[in-house]
């Protein structure tokens, strides 16, 4: 859980730390820019407030002059008490305005200030009052305006002026309402936030021009409105042309070195006043108070960023272990089941979907597995049984055989049998057997289908030939008896049987027989060549009731030999689909003719095993494989037997001296079937290099295919025993191989019974093809020392 947790914060948590580290950065990168902006906004936002402070004394100016010019545009007499009431109605606690009124042939004027008595007059009008009546209504051009400032007596003055026609004459009236500049503006200015800050005026004369003025914020009580020679201040931007309208966008901040009174400022914003007199606010900031703003504003920013940060790392937390804590508790369930532990049940949660269909499913999974094991207990003890009852068959059957190894002991005759069953148990069947002195029967047969139900009609159809055979020797007689026998049987399953039956006479040297629908036999004479025994044959047993099988006669001499085959022989096929077939057959005894000077029913069986061995090269058998041979020994054979049929426990060859041979030809490879295809072009090289005939160098690519599989199979690789060595070499007339590799003893020389006591895919190891490889060799010797393995065999060139 904890390596979950470090993987989740450093997939999470670290880019976060990163991303906030590197934003922090980028954010003191640009203090300059963020120091415009920032201080630009603060100061511009009181700039705003004082204008609209302005504002609203603006509009209350403008209220009390567009009062009194409705009085006096209405009133046909006037009178100044009315007068004061009104201004006393409308003033402001405080303010102070001067007044000129004109509405000839009367003028009032003076100065009223709010909660003190007013200093106002009434006259008549005059010529003295003839120049500022003109001036007023000049300005005013028959509509309200607020006049140009102007500088009297110190002091910087504006008006808001409007005319009136009077009710009984054609003259205009005016009513001015003067005010101080500094008074004006004080008010608005005069707040904590721009204690620091310069204010500075630009004002528009009657004279139309500019005057920048600087308002003393600090010292309201003092008329601290005083012009400023702004000719060398270059760096303080240009008002803008029409001082009536605001500026279009917010101008850049400017830095102004030593401009007033020594301290550098920080030129921060122009605004003109839209609904007042003509003047323009610039707001100057020194540039402490400026960076003491910003670096407060910074802090807080830094600390909103560190809250944000340590709230998502908080949610990282809290979401990490969400998930680590289902996680968690579901890898501990799979290091249960992985022990074996089918109790076990996956939690489910809420808090992650993916998790909780993943229980569910695994759950699913760990019911079907009980029920699988379940089964497959019940299944496997039934195999279990079926196995046993299985060996109790082959025994059953395999003991209707003669002699467990198939080597007749006879004086006269040499015989040797071999069956191969594709299954456990097999339909082929052999047997021979002296009926007296001078006959031997012989008979190979096979029952349609494989498995238990041809295994039972097979030891049936022997059983009726062992028993009929003893008391009707002569062949046709005997299957028909025999098929009357089993047409008798219940036949539902539509089995057949095919069965050669030969009877040998010894001292007329003749074979008499009968074949119903078996493979015709070869026949190998001494004198002659290979021949069919292909005379027309009758209809395989069990198939009609009252069927007739014709005996046929052929010699058979001293030194001829007779072979019996079932059609698993000539069916084997290859990796091509293609069947050994009769023609193979055929030629495979021509070769053995020519080739073996010591001939022997066992090599005419050898020869023929090694001959399908070669061709089906490890192809599945679909079918039971039996092979009779019979040979009538010579007069002068009975100590030439013992060279003929050799036994591999004779072993003439010494292991020791494999070192001494002089290998050309070597090859290491690893545990790999696949390997094998290498071992195999070894053995083409050093065949065509000796010039070795083919038939041989069959033998040998077999011989070497068989041993070097089984020790791949059946070895227990380590890190010792990781590589096969292989050495080929010629010495006299003899080819040796020698296997050299490190593991578990395999020895494949000791003497290998195949036969159906022995379970048909799952004998002793090495199975069919360590039996066939002995039957190829001429001598084998193996040794076994401290995990080291030797293996040499010796192959005769001459035969």
């Amino acid at each position: 859980m904890k390596t979950l947790y470090s993987k989740i914060l450093r997939g999470l948590g670290v880019p976060v730390i990163l991303f906030v580290i590197g934003l922090l950065i980028i954010n003191f990168f640009y203090v300059g820019d963020q120091l415009k902006i920032l201080t630009y906004n603060y100061l511009n936002s009181i700039a705003r407030q004082a204008d609209g402070r302005l504002s609203i004394q603006v509009k209350e100016i403008e209220e009390l002059a567009n009062v009194l010019t409705a009085y006096l545009r209405s009133e046909e007499s006037i009178n100044a008490p009315t007068i004061l009431e009104l201004l006393d109605s409308l003033l402001v606690a405080g303010e102070e305005y001067g007044i000129f009124i004109v509405r000839k042939p009367w003028v009032i004027e003076g100065s009223i200030k709010g909660n003190l008595p007013s200093n106002l007059r009434m006259r008549r009008f005059d010529d003295s009052d003839d120049p500022n009546y003109r001036h007023y209504l000049q300005q005013t051009q028959h509509r309200s305006t607020w006049g140009h400032i102007r500088s009297e007596a110190n002091s910087w003055q504006t008006s808001y002026i409007t005319s009136f026609q009077t009710p009984l004459t054609d003259s205009n009236g005016i009513v001015a309402v003067r005010v101080s500049l500094y008074n004006l503006v004080k008010n608005s200015l005069t707040t904590q936030a721009i204690e620091q800050a310069k204010i500075l005026l630009t004002v528009l004369e009657d004279n139309g021009t500019r005057q920048t003025l600087l308002l003393d914020a600090k010292s309201p009580d003092k008329p601290a409105l005083s012009l400023l020679d702004m000719s060398h201040k270059i760096n303080i931007p240009k008002p803008v042309d029409n001082m009536n309208r605001q500026p279009p966008s917010p101008p850049d901040i400017t830095y102004i070195e030593d401009p007033l009174d020594g301290e550098g400022q920080v030129f921060i914003s122009q605004l003109s006043s839209h609904l007042g007199p003509d003047m323009q606010f610039t707001v100057l900031l020194p540039t402490e108070e400026a960076l003491v703003y910003l670096y407060k504003a910074k802090l807080v920013e830094v600390i909103i960023v560190l809250i944000a940060f340590l709230g998502l790392l908080l949610l990282i937390l809290v979401i990490s272990k969400s998930i680590v804590k289902p996680i968690s508790a579901f890898g501990r369930k799979v290091e249960a089941l992985a022990t074996g532990d089918l109790n076990v049940r996956f939690p489910e949660t809420d808090s992650c979907l993916e998790l909780n269909g993943l229980s569910h499913n695994l759950n699913q999974t760990v019911k079907r597995l009980k029920k699988y094991f379940s089964d497959l207990k019940r299944v496997t003890a039934k195999n279990e049984r079926i196995n046993s009852e299985m060996n109790i068959s082959r025994d059953v059957q395999m003991s209707l055989l003669p002699y467990r190894r198939g080597q007749a002991q006879f004086s006269d005759i040499d015989i040797h049998a071999c069956i191969m069953p594709a299954k456990e148990v097999g339909g082929d069947f052999y047997y021979f057997s002296k009926i007296d002195q001078d006959r031997l029967a012989l008979v190979v047969g096979d029952v349609s289908g494989k498995g238990m139900p041809a295994a039972i009609m097979m030891s049936v159809c022997l059983s009726l030939f062992k028993a009929q055979s003893a008391n009707t020797p002569q062949p046709d007689v005997c299957l028909e008896k025999i098929n009357q026998l089993l047409m008798q049987e219940d036949t539902e399953q539509n089995a057949f049987i095919t069965l050669f039956y030969g009877l040998i006479n010894l001292s007329q040297g003749e074979l008499v027989y009968a074949n119903a629908g078996h493979n015709p036999p070869l026949m190998v004479g001494k004198d002659s060549g290979v021949q069919w025994l292909d005379q027309q044959h009758g209809v395989a047993l069990a198939v009609l009731e009252n069927a007739r099988y014709k005996t046929h006669k052929v010699k058979f001499k001293r030194g001829d030999i007779l072979l019996l085959y079932s059609d698993g022989i000539t069916e084997a096929h290859n990796i091509n689909a293609e069947e050994f077939g009769e023609q193979r057959l055929f030629d495979c005894l021509s070769r053995y003719k020519e080739m073996a000077t010591a001939q022997s029913a066992m090599g005419c069986v050898q020869n023929v095993l090694s001959g399908v061995s070669r061709f089906a090269r490890g192809q599945t058998k679909f079918d039971d494989m039996t092979l009779l041979c019979a040979m009538l020994k010579e007069e002068s054979e009975e100590r030439q037997r013992i060279t003929a049929n050799r036994s591999l426990d004779d072993t003439s060859i010494d292991i020791s001296e494999w070192r001494n041979l002089t290998f050309q030809h070597q090859i290491a490879i690893g545990y790999d079937i696949e390997a094998i295809g290498k071992v195999m072009k070894l053995i083409d090289s050093f065949c065509q290099d000796y010039r070795i005939k083919e038939p041989i160098a069959a033998d040998l690519c077999v011989v070497a295919d068989e041993f070097v599989s089984n020790i791949i199979r059946h070895n227990e690789v380590s890190e010792q025993a990781t590589e096969i060595k292989l050495h080929i070499a010629k010495q006299g007339d003899s080819a040796f191989m020698v296997l050299e590799y490190r593991g578990n003893a395999f020895d494949p020389s000791k003497p290998w019974v195949l036969d159906m006591h022995e379970d048909g895919h799952q004998q002793q190891e090495g199975g069919r093809g360590i039996y066939i490889a002995q039957q190829i060799i001429d001598h084998i010797a193996y040794t076994h020392s401290v995990g080291h393995n030797v293996l040499m065999v010796e192959k005769k060139l001459h035969n």
